[in-house]
């Protein structure tokens, strides 16, 4: 938040950090297989963010970064590649919906609006 001496006062919003290479989440608790699928990857184009165990990879998920793929490890201690497959999916429906009601309740406004008009 900046203010000026007169009192005013504006909020600052900076632009998203773009990726220039897509970003791969890698989820596996063993640090061999991290090493050379996060290399592979990489060759491949994505940048990789790796993850110990399916909650760490969670906070990854939660932390505002924009992934295009999941690769997980299926055998991992304290969520395994599955439960973290199935809360990734569910979160993504929640989305959607949530997008869905938006774009629902966006168009019945432009369609009150424009028989109003």
């Amino acid at each position: 938040m900046l203010s000026s001496p007169d009192g005013h006062r504006w909020r600052v919003a900076l632009p998203k950090q773009v990726a220039s290479q897509p970003l791969a989440l890698l989820v596996d608790d063993a640090p061999d297989v991290l090493t050379t699928t996060g290399r592979f990857l990489e060759s491949a184009g994505f940048d990789v963010v790796r993850a110990t165990d399916g909650r760490a990879a969670l906070i990854e998920l939660a932390s505002g970064q924009e992934f295009v793929l999941l690769v997980t490890d299926y055998a991992m201690p304290v969520l395994n590649g599955v439960e973290l497959t199935e809360r990734v999916r569910q979160s993504l429906l929640e989305i959607v919906r949530d997008d869905a009601d938006a774009w629902f309740a966006a168009k019945s406004l432009a369609q009150f609006l424009q028989h109003r008009c």
